[in-house]
Parts: structure tokens; sequence; C-alpha cells
């Protein structure tokens, strides 16, 4: 009867490192760190595009700027998908997406 071991690396030390930096530099004074502030702290909503610049005017109305390489897997994917794919496009600044713990 053997016993198999297994060594994880410890994550949240270095996770929490990356935490405590990124708030450092959230508040410094660089014109990126403002702009990010005024985001994240007093919660600017995100700006977007009108939708009719992103669809193609064939009769399909599909998204043009999908690569052809991902066209399949955007095909694939269910309305609340692609819908959050389009928001993510039309994004001028920044987009939050929320999705099921797990799913990237």
């Amino acid at each position: 009867r053997g016993f198999l071991w297994r060594l994880d690396k410890y994550e949240f030390g270095t996770s929490a490192r990356t935490m405590k930096s990124n708030i450092l530099n959230l508040f410094s004074i660089s014109e990126p760190a403002q702009i990010l502030r005024r985001r994240v702290v007093d919660l600017i909503e995100p700006r977007f595009q009108a939708a009719q610049k992103l669809l193609s005017q064939s009769s399909s109305s599909k998204l043009t700027v999908i690569p052809s390489s991902l066209r399949q897997e955007y095909d694939n994917l269910n309305v609340e998908q692609k819908h959050a794919v389009e928001r993510a496009l039309l994004a001028k600044d920044y987009v939050i997406l929320l999705g099921m713990p797990g799913t990237g």
C-alpha cells in the first residue's frame, strides 16, 4: 500500500499580494489610475457604441467584428452568451461580465 502525495502551490499568498498592489495602484496620481478610479470607485457607467456600427448589412445581421476563426464558436453560443459577447464588443471603455462561478 503506497501513498500518493500531492503538493499544490498555495495561490492565496500570491493573489493577496496582487490585490494589495492593485489597490495601491488604484489610488496613485497617474492618469490611468484616475480613469480607473472614476470607473471603479465613482461608479461611472460604461459607454457603448451604437449596435448598428457592428452589425453587418447582410440579411443574417451577424456581427462583422467576430474573426472568421471564432465564428463557429460564436454561432454555438446561446442567446444570453451572444448578448454578452456583443455588449463586450460594443463597450467603449469597459464592461463587466458576470457568470456562474467556475465559468471563466
